[in-house]
């Protein structure tokens, strides 16, 4: 058990010497068990929305201000608004996201960006005194552009720009996207292809658009079993290195042919993602919640059934049921 995060051994013991990789080998004292602890969830999760907002004033606006209202309304904790900004825009968001309990998620492309390892330690040392629930670090979005090997020392250099000044908010690292260089079979070349840091405050993220909305879910071809098949190397990757997971992008129901405001198998399939994000501990942002909610000819809102969804997934209160008593 060496290595996991909050593990207690509440029993008394007597330490017996290292086992190397395995730890130190304990013995009980007075009895013939050993009680010990491990959190399931060793820190705080975090699950809501990504937003598309690469556009120099699709963050920063009143209608930004109404969206985080919204997520927050779902019963959500967290807001991952794609951008490459540092400026008063991007504080302004932030702020608003902190006001309403959210975690705001700085998630860039680095194709336009000079100095990608400058520009996250400039939001580091912006960043670094707010608490820790605030903010978080997705570092990369999508770098198909990358050999796996330069990928990985760059992951690392951000890492270390950001924890010179920063040691406090939580780090997303993404595996290469399906189309990148090396990533097929996905995920499991992907995952086989990325190194971990070290840090242990990283969550290690994938995007995965396999199973979008169908007419019928489940249907005579699939169900949550092929899921689960699907991530198999996920799940693996996660045991194998101890560290937990983020499906940074899933969902985007509102890009099917189906109708989400009608068809309630969007309920069924999501409560099916949540089941298993539960179940394993998962941190997750479903893409899009720009295109999940309309405006309508008087000017008001409508929300689709994936807002319904999380609404029921969030009242259930199994969100954070396993985090431990002793994590953030």
């Amino acid at each position: 058990m060496r290595g996991y995060p909050g593990l207690e051994v509440l029993s008394e013991v007597r330490n017996l010497g290292s086992r190397g990789i395995w730890g130190d080998e304990i013995a009980a004292v007075g009895q013939n068990y050993v009680v010990y602890r491990v959190p399931l969830d060793p820190f705080k999760r975090f699950g809501g929305f990504t937003a598309f907002c690469f556009g120099p004033t699709d963050i920063g606006e009143p209608g930004s201000l109404t969206e985080i209202k919204l997520i927050k309304s779902t019963g959500a904790n967290s807001f991952r608004p794609q951008h490459n900004q540092t400026g008063e825009r991007a504080m302004r968001t932030l702020r608003w996201c902190l006001e309403q309990g959210l975690q705001h998620v700085f998630n860039t492309d680095e194709k336009w960006i000079p100095d990608i390892v400058e520009h996250f330690e400039l939001l580091a040392r912006k960043c670094a005194d707010l608490p820790p629930d605030a903010v978080a670090y997705d570092l990369l979005n999508e770098p198909e552009t990358r050999d796996p090997r330069a990928y990985n020392a760059l992951i690392r250099k951000i890492t270390n720009a950001i924890r010179r000044v920063d040691k406090t908010h939580l780090i997303y690292v993404e595996t290469i996207p399906p189309w990148g260089p090396g990533a097929q079979p996905f995920p499991e070349a992907a995952f086989e292809s990325l190194e971990p840091t070290g840090d242990p405050l990283t969550i290690y993220s994938f995007h995965d658009y396999e199973f979008r909305l169908p007419e019928r879910w489940p249907n005579e071809e699939h169900d949550i079993r092929d899921i689960l098949r699907r991530w198999i190397p996920v799940f693996r990757f996660s045991i194998d290195h101890r560290v937990p997971i983020h499906l940074g992008e899933f969902g985007a129901f509102e890009q099917t042919k189906q109708d989400i405001y009608r068809n309630r198998c969007a309920i069924t399939l999501l409560m099916d993602y949540f089941k298993i994000f539960d179940q394993f501990g998962w941190h997750f942002h479903y893409y899009s919640d720009r295109g999940t909610v309309r405006v309508r000819a008087d000017g008001s809102l409508q929300e689709s059934l994936v807002q319904e969804a999380f609404r029921r997934y969030f009242a259930r209160g199994s969100f954070n049921l396993n985090r431990s008593r002793a994590g953030r």
